[in-house]
C-alpha cells in the first residue's frame, strides 16, 4: 500500500511540476511578444514613423512575384506627364469620341492660364467625367477639410472624386484606400469609388456591405498580380476600341511628387494606386483581416504546442537540437500557411503574434529556468 500510494503521489507531483512549468512559460511567452509586438511607432510623431511594415504586404509581395500576370479588361490607363492643359483638353475630346464608360481624371491645375476658359467648358460638357479632389484633416480631429482647386471648383461636387492617398504620413505605405470622406461639404466619394458607382452600382453596394461587416473607414487595396493597358495619348483614335466601355483613367505616372510607398513597390504612382483601389471595388476581392480573438487563438495554439514539445524534449539528449529544429519548422509553416490562405482565400492573417510566441518560447523557457534559478526553486 506504501509503494502504490508512494507512486501515486509522484505522479501528482510530476503532474503538478509539468503544470506549473507549462503555465509560467506560456505568461511569459506571452508577455514578451506582446512587448515586442508593441506598436512603438505611437510614441512618436507621425513624421518620424520610418518603420512600417505589416504581414499584409509580404503577402502582397508573393502574390505579385509570380510569374501568372492578369490583364485587367475594365480599366485603360492614359498617361499625360508631358501634355498640357490644352492638350488634356482636347484629349478629352478624342477619348468621348471612343465612347469610354467613364473618365478619371487625375490631374491638379494649380494656377491660371490662357485658354483655361476653353478647357473648363470642356470639363463641363465632357460626359461622364469624373474630376479630382483633394482634402486635408485638421489637426487633431476626425473632420476633413475640402481644399480649394483652380478651375475645378467651378465644377458641380457631383462631377468630382477624393485623390487623396491614404497614409499618415510621407513614409507610410498605401494599403488601404477610404471610399468615401465626411467633410465640411458632406459625405464625398473617393474617385474610385465614384468611377466605380458610375460604371457598376451593384458592386459599390457590395463595398458598403464589406465595409460595414469590416467595421471601419477604409479598406484593403488588392495589389493582385494585376496589368493595365497603358495607351499614349496619341494612340487613341487608333485603337477606339480599347477604350470603348472601359474606365478610362488620366493621370500622371512620372511625376516624382505623387510617387508613394506601396506593398509592391516604393515608386508607385498614384494613379495606379486609384487603379487598383478601382480593382478591387468592380473585381470584389476585397481582403479581409482575420478578428483579433482569432489572432490571439492561433497564437496560442502554436505557443501551446511548443510548450508541450519543449516539455517532452527535455527528457531526451538531443531535446535541444530536436526544439531548435522544430522552431524552424513551425516559423516556416506559420508564413506558407499564411500565404496559401491570402493567395486562396484573400485573408490576411497577421503574422507578428504567433510568430513573436513561437520565437520567444527557447527565450521564455529561458527565462522560466532563471528566475527558477534565483528564486532557488529545486523541485521545479
Amino acid at each position: 500500500m506504501k509503494d502504490a500510494n508512494g507512486n501515486e503521489s509522484g505522479k501528482r507531483k510530476k503532474i503538478k511540476k509539468i503544470a506549473i512549468n507549462f503555465v509560467g512559460i506560456l505568461l511569459l511567452a506571452i508577455g514578451l511578444s506582446c512587448l515586442m509586438t508593441y506598436d512603438f511607432n505611437a510614441l512618436v510623431g507621425p513624421a518620424e514613423r520610418v518603420i512600417d511594415y505589416q504581414s499584409s504586404d509580404f503577402y502582397q509581395q508573393v502574390v505579385n512575384s509570380r510569374n501568372e500576370r492578369e490583364l485587367d479588361s475594365n480599366v485603360v490607363i492614359i498617361p499625360v506627364d508631358s501634355l498640357s492643359r490644352m492638350s488634356i483638353a482636347l484629349l478629352l475630346n478624342e477619348i468621348s469620341i471612343c465612347e469610354p464608360a467613364v473618365i478619371g481624371l487625375d490631374v491638379m491645375f494649380s494656377f491660371p492660364n490662357k485658354g483655361d476658359s476653353l478647357v473648363l467648358l470642356t470639363l463641363l460638357e465632357t460626359p461622364s467625367l469624373v474630376l479630382p479632389m483633394g482634402v486635408e484633416e485638421l489637426a487633431d480631429t476626425a473632420a476633413w477639410v475640402t481644399k480649394e482647386a483652380y478651375m475645378f471648383d467651378e465644377t458641380p461636387l457631383e462631377k468630382r472624386g477624393i485623390v487623396n492617398v491614404d497614409i499618415d504620413s510621407p513614409y507610410g505605405v498605401v494599403r488601404t484606400f477610404r471610399p468615401y470622406y465626411d467633410t465640411n461639404q458632406g459625405r464625398i466619394s473617393n474617385i474610385a469609388t465614384a468611377l466605380a458607382q458610375r460604371v457598376r452600382p451593384e458592386a459599390v453596394e457590395r463595398m458598403k456591405q464589406v465595409l460595414e461587416q469590416q467595421g471601419g473607414e477604409a479598406l484593403h487595396i488588392n495589389y493582385d498580380a494585376r496589368e493595365y493597358d497603358i495607351l499614349n495619348p496619341s494612340e487613341v483614335l487608333q485603337h477606339p476600341e480599347m477604350l470603348e466601355n472601359k474606365v478610362v483613367l488620366i493621370g500622371m505616372l512620372h511625376d516624382p511628387q505623387d510617387f508613394h510607398i506601396t506593398p509592391i513597390g516604393e515608386y508607385t504612382p498614384g494613379l495606379m494606386i486609384h487603379a487598383h483601389a478601382l480593382s478591387t471595388i468592380l473585381n470584389g476581392e476585397y481582403l479581409t483581416p482575420i478578428p483579433q480573438w482569432a489572432k490571439w487563438l492561433l497564437g496560442l495554439l502554436l505557443c501551446i504546442c511548443f510548450v508541450v514539445a519543449s516539455a517532452l524534449s527535455l527528457n531526451y539528449r538531443a531535446g535541444n537540437l530536436f526544439m531548435r529544429i522544430f522552431q524552424v519548422v513551425m516559423l516556416l509553416l506559420v508564413v506558407v500557411i499564411g500565404a496559401v490562405v491570402f493567395v486562396h482565400c484573400h485573408m490576411i492573417i497577421e503574422l507578428s503574434f504567433p510568430l513573436a510566441l513561437i520565437a520567444l518560447g527557447l527565450l521564455a523557457l529561458d527565462l522560466w529556468n532563471g528566475i527558477l534559478g534565483l528564486l532557488r526553486v529545486k523541485d521545479l
